[in-house]
C-alpha cells in the first residue's frame, strides 16, 4: 500500500493530517491542493517539501486521491474532475455523513470509490497526527475496495471498522450528539458557574469523571438528583434558573435523564 502515490484535495483541518500520517508510514505524497493562504501555510508547516498543485494536477499525479473538502463540496469537486478520473484509481472522501453517490463521476470513469471517516475532532495542527493513533475509522465501500480502505485506515494508525452506507447518517448523528452537544452542555454549565461567582474550571474534574463513568458503564454510573430520585432539588434548580437561557436545556435534559434511567432499570430487571 505504501507504494501508492497519494494526493489530497483540500488543506483544511483533516487533509494535511491524513497526508502527514501516511507520509510518516512511507507513502509518497504526490501533492496537495490548498485553496486558501491559511491552508497553504498549514501545508508548509505540516508537510514540508510537498508540492502545492491544482486539483487536476493532484488527480493526474496520484493513485489514491482524498477529497478532504467540506461535505457540501464533495459532489461538486468530483463532478468538476469527471474528465480526469481514471480506471482503478482509488478515490476517497472523508465525510462521516455523506454516502458514496457523491463520487459517481469517479466511479463512472472506472475509479474505485470509498470513504474513510476518523471518529475524531481535528485542530489543523500536527497534534492531529497523534490523535489518529488508535482512532476508530469508519470504512465504507463495496466488497472489492473495502480491504484497501481497511489497510489504509490501519496505515493511518487507526482502528478500522465497517460502516454500511445506509447507516452513515445514523452513525454521524450519534457522534454529533455525543461530542458536539457535550461541548454545548459543558459551556452552559461553565457559564452558570461564572454567574455564581465560581471559576468555570471548577467543573473540569467532575465533568471528566462523569464522562469516564458514562463511557465505562453508562447509566449504571449516573449520579446526581435524578439518579437519587431527589425531585425537590431538580425543582429548586429550575426555580433558580427561571429566565436563564440554560433553563430549557436543564429541564429537557432532566426529563431525558429520567427516561434513560427508567430504560436502564427496566432492562436490568429483565
Amino acid at each position: 500500500m505504501a507504494e501508492l502515490r497519494v494526493g489530497i484535495i483540500g488543506a483544511g483541518r483533516v487533509g494535511p493530517a491524513i497526508a502527514s500520517a501516511l507520509r510518516g508510514n512511507g507513502y509518497q505524497i504526490s501533492g496537495i491542493y490548498a485553496r486558501s493562504s491559511a491552508g497553504q501555510d498549514r501545508v508548509e508547516v505540516m508537510l514540508p517539501g510537498v508540492r502545492l498543485l491544482s486539483p487536476i494536477q493532484v488527480v493526474d499525479s496520484s493513485d489514491l486521491v482524498f477529497l478532504a473538502v467540506p461535505d457540501r463540496e464533495i459532489e461538486v469537486v468530483a463532478a468538476e474532475l469527471r474528465d480526469h478520473w481514471r480506471p482503478r484509481q482509488l478515490v476517497a472522501h472523508l465525510s462521516g455523513a455523506t454516502d458514496l453517490s457523491v463520487l459517481a463521476p469517479a466511479e463512472a470513469a472506472g475509479s474505485l470509490t470509498m470513504s474513510l471517516h476518523p471518529a475524531m475532532t481535528f485542530t489543523g495542527t500536527s497534534l492531529d497526527v497523534h490523535r489518529l493513533q488508535g482512532c476508530p475509522i469508519a470504512v465504507t465501500g463495496d466488497p472489492l475496495v473495502r480491504p484497501v480502505g481497511w489497510a489504509i485506515a490501519q496505515d493511518l494508525g487507526g482502528v478500522p471498522f465497517e460502516l454500511p452506507a445506509q447507516n452513515k447518517v445514523h452513525y454521524h448523528a450519534a457522534l454529533t450528539h455525543g461530542a458536539n452537544h457535550l461541548v454545548t452542555v459543558v459551556v452552559q454549565a461553565q457559564r452558570l458557574l461564572a454567574e455564581a461567582g465560581v471559576p468555570p474550571e471548577a467543573l473540569a474534574p467532575l465533568a471528566r469523571a462523569a464522562l469516564e463513568g458514562a463511557l465505562a458503564g453508562g447509566m449504571a454510573n449516573l449520579t446526581g438528583p435524578v439518579a437519587r430520585g431527589d425531585e425537590q432539588t431538580v425543582e429548586n434548580h429550575l426555580a433558580e434558573l427561571a429566565g436563564n437561557s440554560v433553563a430549557d436545556s436543564y429541564r429537557f435534559l432532566s426529563d431525558q435523564t429520567r427516561t434513560e434511567l427508567m430504560r436502564f432499570r427496566e432492562a436490568d430487571d429483565e
